[in-house]
């Protein structure tokens, strides 16, 4: 017996070897399929085959060894992508265990605790983790998407910072310090925020709109703006990168950077109109306070003498482009004007999209698509719509533009909605369908809408907005994302489309009293299926600034003309040092003048909103299921019940909520 024994024993350490070997293999196989299953750049429906694969691969090995721990680890990961959390938590718990001092194993159990929405705990393991490896990456991101989640958004910006220092700047990454950015405020200037800023701007793929505030208090603070003696010169900012970036992609919503732009866009009509000559050092600043003018659609405020002036320079196009013309007779003027008015609205447009974009010199491209191809386009969208016959009489100079402006959609990580109403409300997986009808509607609603189609991949959307400049404009971004599971329709279309009968599964409705009135909340109703979800949003009620505005402009019957709106704005500048006006004068909607003639000519007051709300908390028919807050976490629907019944009462939304209602 012995010696059979040790004559077989080498036998079965080759074959446990060769066993091992196979299981490395397979588990090897599981890491890369599942890496493959969160590559951004993999198609969302090849995402969850390679998950479910991974899946399958590493439950291989688990049943031949249920100890093994990278085994353990990976399918907790597996479980925390598939919205387990309680079973990738006991799977990362039975790793540590085993390796309490792993930094991977400590790291993962970090962003579980992220996902489970409890910050602090997520700092203690990745803390840990740096404890054991100080130089582990995804450890030191997780204390900034932790940091960010607790609102240090100052300490997560310098953990993200000190990532892209160190050559980590992937999307996911400037993402995360972009996200900082918005709510930072800038008290001194300081060169390595303006780097900072600089590389953000760099990458077109990010939603730069959202630099606006930190890019514009940045300047504010550089040339000291806030001091009325600060000496400006204009050859220092024409060679400065933060001025021109900042001006070609954000909006810069500060008062003193307006007055800055302000003189800086009349320093240069003036030595132009007595030099004859446009500089050619001048001329990349010229170009980029024309892009940012032509972004708030020409808000800032303008002399009499300055309009004297661009109405020379634009007689002189007129009459340069009925003749036989090259780019060269015109650019100079072309600039010039620019930085004052839309080409398209001018009376020789025409002649102008004689040559393609691509004919003009590159240094001239941001200047004349946003002032004119841009604007070209939007208007052929519109063209199709009855509503475009409403703009048949409005004077060229007071025609509207999409607001608000956005570059790109954020970072985001496409699913499937179903999985997601379905986890998040506890639905059954044969309540809903397949692919899902959403009608998204009112304020924003058309940028909203490209989102919902663009990260869920199981959705039909329809965007449904009064402004047919939005819907152009979300089209056309629509299209160059190469999404064909969205539609853009004004109000008449959409209601004559539930009133038709036909059934939607998701509905996301904010306050706008030109599209959500009692009656097309009532068909929303009728037409959600079973175990749809409502998504109400209400905006927080404007300040009592912006009041007063809407009451002038009602008590005066002011008209919403370009004119009218930019003599209140330079009323309400000159008084810019005010309280009063703090909270308006650094609102976006105050730098544009289609958001201008938004919040004070067309207000909406949510009544029909509150009252619909009001009136499907008492039908039993309806589930109040969750509300979040403007900072996205769960309030107690106790406590937002009585808010609700408050704001109905007072007729002012006190906070900004995001309310789901599931229809039984």
């Amino acid at each position: 017996m012995n010696t059979m024994t040790s004559t077989l024993q080498p036998t079965i350490n080759e074959f446990l070897k060769s066993e091992l070997a196979d299981m490395a293999r397979i588990l090897i196989h599981a890491n890369d399929l599942y890496q493959n299953a969160n590559n951004l750049s993999t198609p969302a429906a090849d995402r969850q085959a390679f998950l479910d694969n991974a899946y399958q691969l590493v439950s291989e090995v688990m049943s031949a060894d249920p100890t093994n721990s990278p085994a353990i680890n990976l399918l907790g990961r597996i479980e925390l992508d598939r919205g387990n959390i309680s079973t990738a938590k006991a799977l990362f718990n039975r790793c540590l265990k085993h390796e309490p001092s792993n930094t991977q194993y400590l790291t993962n159990a970090g962003y579980l605790y992220l996902v489970a929405d409890e910050p602090e705990k997520a700092l203690e393991h990745f803390h840990a983790a740096l404890s054991f490896d100080k130089r582990y990456v995804n450890a030191f991101l997780g204390i900034a998407r932790a940091q960010q989640a607790l609102r240090n958004f100052d300490v997560a910006y310098l953990h993200y910072r000190s990532l892209v220092a160190h050559g980590h700047n992937n999307q996911t990454i400037l993402q995360g310090m972009l996200n900082c950015c918005e709510h930072i405020q800038v008290d001194r200037y300081e060169a390595d925020l303006e780097a900072d800023l600089l590389t953000l701007l760099a990458n077109d793929n990010l939603p730069l709109e959202r630099l606006s505030h930190f890019a514009a208090q940045l300047i504010c603070k550089k040339y000291d703006l806030e001091n009325p003696n600060a000496p400006i010169d204009l050859l220092t900012v024409a060679n400065d990168p933060l001025i021109f970036h900042s001006l070609i992609k954000c909006n810069l919503p500060n008062p003193f950077v307006e007055e800055f732009i302000t003189l800086l866009r009349q320093s240069i009509l003036f030595e132009a109109v007595e030099t004859r000559h446009l500089r050619d050092e001048l001329q990349l600043l010229t170009i980029a306070i024309g892009v940012y003018a032509e972004r708030g659609n020409y808000s800032l405020i303008i002399d009499e003498v300055e309009a004297s002036h661009v109405q020379h320079f634009d007689q002189i196009l007129t009459q340069t482009l009925q003749q036989n013309w090259t780019v060269d007779n015109v650019a100079g003027a072309l600039i010039l004007v620019g930085m004052y008015q839309a080409f398209f609205s001018q009376c020789y447009a025409v002649n102008l999209t004689a040559l393609k974009l691509i004919d003009w010199p590159e240094v001239l491209h941001p200047l004349m698509s946003a002032s004119l191809y841009r604007r070209a386009e939007r208007e052929a969208f519109k063209q199709q719509f009855p509503e475009k016959q409403d703009e048949l009489l409005i004077a060229k100079e007071d025609l509207s533009a999409p607001f608000p402006r956005w570059n790109n959609l954020a970072l985001f990580n496409e699913q499937s909605l179903k999985k997601d109403l379905i986890e998040s409300f506890n639905l059954s997986d044969e309540s809903l369908p397949e692919r899902l009808l959403l009608l998204v509607a009112g304020t924003d609603a058309a940028q909203k809408a490209v989102e919902y189609a663009r990260y869920f991949t199981d959705v039909e959307v329809l965007a449904v907005e009064h402004s047919l400049e939005n819907l152009a404009e979300s089209h056309l971004k629509a299209q160059e994302e190469q999404l064909t599971n969205i539609a853009f329709w004004p109000p008449s279309l959409a209601r004559r489309f539930l009133q038709d009968g036909n059934e939607i599964h998701f509905a996301s409705i904010t306050g706008d009293a030109k599209v959500i009135d009692n009656s097309f909340i009532s068909l929303i109703q009728n037409n959600l299926s079973k175990n749809g979800v409502m998504n109400i949003k209400l905006q927080q009620s404007p300040d009592n600034a912006t009041k007063d505005i809407q009451a002038l402009v009602s008590k005066q019957k002011l008209r919403a003309t370009s004119a009218n709106i930019r003599a209140l704005r330079a009323t309400i500048l000159a008084d810019k040092y005010s309280d009063y006006w703090s909270n308006l004068i650094n609102d976006e909607y105050f730098y544009s003048i289609d958001g201008c003639r938004q919040s004070w000519f067309t207000p909406s007051t949510q009544q029909a909103i509150l009252g619909s709300v009001i009136g499907l908390l008492a039908n039993p028919e309806w589930t109040l299921s969750k509300v979040l807050n403007h900072h996205s976490k769960a309030v107690a629907t106790a406590l937002a019940k009585k808010h609700l019944i408050k704001f109905a009462e007072k007729q002012q939304v006190d906070n900004a909520y995001s309310i789901y209602l599931v229809k039984g």
